[in-house]
């Protein structure tokens, strides 16, 4: 095995990104003004530091596939 291989997580080094795919995915579906205020909300505490970058895309996926769940 090589050691010191570091496999990048592109979630990691962009959570934001991640965050807008889903936005827009809710968007295509029929969005409502409360899932994209849960999404800024969630962008806010990711950019305030008040959230990690994992548990921003874990919040913002439960809004997206729990749209898809209705």
């Amino acid at each position: 095995m090589k050691e010191g291989i570091e496999i990048a997580n592109p979630e990691q080094e962009n959570p934001q990104a991640v965050i807008e795919q889903l936005k827009g995915e809710v968007a295509t579906m029929g969005r409502n003004d409360s899932e994209f205020s849960r999404f800024d909300e969630i962008t806010g505490l990711l950019q305030r530091g008040e959230c990690t970058p994992e548990e921003a895309i874990r919040m913002a996926r439960e809004i997206r596939y729990g749209k898809q769940e209705h």
